[in-house]
């Protein structure tokens, strides 16, 4: 899982890593959680076993240290340096999680809801070291669920036996395209016939998900239409309806070197005028205020559109806020240059907005760059990037 305090892939707001779709369904409903059986009401240990006192003592205290890590500021002046920070801070949560996991085997209830806080962070962490190249995260995860599996506690080893299934569609964002192809032809396979499963469904929104932003735009649009066919088939009318929004995402993924439609109110609420922007070089660029990566660029967006607006460069705004209020005061506050798109219609807000459910936009950040001639030349403009292409488009700065 990619953190979204940390913006290491562009991925970073939605992408939660495959480990993370059934974490919810191990521990079960009526466990309480960790802090709440230390003390009866009146605040003392009474009826507390002196077994599971020290127990709680000890988790409690790896708990709050793992909650510390977790809130911890990134620190460093480079982004090698924060990278660096970032990874010991995962590496030590790894290690109170593994504390923690084994506190839970000593519970005598059963420890199933430290155990699941456990695994969490210990899946997290170590998809987030992987995420960051680390040469032992991947065979750390693969021990790990492993352990799992063969657990005494029958909640946690059948959890294990479907995450070890799921390990298989897994990938680094920077892997080999020859390993990308390998887990979408075993998706094919996997899910050609047959009903899918609400699990299933997640799955395979995930994958499809990290696909895309692992830059395999071609195999991501296949799989997009391939599971759009199959999602179509579906019993689940929950599925079914997932089937527009992936042809609108394979849209999105071949739009590549094609013109592209463009409308919409502004917050203004003047109507966009498409063909007003040709000869103009624009950036569409989807965000939100809950965005952290969205909000993290608008510097690197100020300072190049401050450089290159004069020469014929705009930005298009495309709010998928639900709180018109909100997205204005942040426009404001932030005295952004640019216009931003947002639907006053009810029923189309958030990932409702028409040119989300257009392009099937469904994470963020995303964002398409636009020649003069309204054609779409990347889906992947930001930080360096952006600067490299519009030195290309429009000239290297003056």
């Amino acid at each position: 899982m990619i953190s979204p305090r940390f913006p290491t892939t562009t991925a970073a707001c939605l992408l939660l890593g495959l480990s993370g779709l059934l974490l919810l369904t191990l521990t079960p409903a009526d466990a309480a959680p960790p802090t709440a059986r230390q003390r009866d009401p009146a605040g003392g240990t009474q009826g507390i076993e002196p077994a599971e006192q020290a127990v709680n003592q000890k988790a409690e205290a790896l708990l709050e240290r793992i909650h510390q890590l977790n809130r911890k500021p990134i620190e460093g002046e480079t982004r090698e340096e924060q990278i660096r920070d970032y990874s010991r801070n995962q590496r030590e949560i790894v290690r109170l999680a593994s504390q923690l996991f084994a506190e839970s085997v000593e519970d005598p209830r059963g420890g199933l809801d430290y155990a699941a806080v456990a695994v969490q962070a210990t899946v997290r962490g170590l998809r987030e070291l992987q995420q960051l190249s680390d040469p032992n995260a991947k065979a750390e995860l693969t021990a790990f669920v492993k352990m799992l599996v063969a657990d005494k506690r029958p909640t946690i080893s059948q959890f294990a036996k479907r995450l070890q299934q799921e390990l298989k569609y897994d990938f680094a964002l920077d892997a080999r395209r020859e390993e990308v192809e390998w887990v979408v032809g075993e998706l094919k396979k996997d899910f050609a016939q047959g009903q899918i499963s609400d699990q299933d469904a997640a799955l395979i929104l995930q994958v499809l998900m990290l696909l895309e932003y692992a830059r395999h735009a071609d195999l991501a649009r296949d799989l997009n239409l391939f599971f759009a066919a199959r999602f179509a088939e579906s019993e689940n009318q929950q599925i079914a309806s997932y089937s527009e929004r992936l042809r609108a995402t394979a849209k999105r993924l071949g739009l590549l070197g094609k013109p592209i439609e463009v409308s919409g109110t502004f917050l203004d609420g003047s109507q966009v005028d498409w063909d007003a922007y040709r000869g103009k070089v624009v950036l569409l660029d989807y965000w939100a205020t809950w965005c952290e990566p969205c909000i993290n660029e608008i510097p690197n967006l100020r300072k190049i559109y401050e450089i290159y607006h004069d020469r014929g460069f705009e930005v298009i705004g495309i709010s998928v806020d639900e709180d018109r209020e909100m997205v204005e005061k942040f426009v404001a506050a932030n005295a952004l240059p640019w216009k931003t798109l947002f639907s006053d219609d009810p029923a189309a807000l958030g990932w409702n907005h028409p040119m989300a459910k257009r392009y099937g936009v469904g994470s963020l950040p995303i964002v398409i760059l636009v020649d003069k001639q309204g054609k779409v030349v990347s889906l992947d403009a930001r930080g360096e990037e952006l600067g490299r292409l519009l030195a290309e488009l429009i000239g290297p700065p003056e």
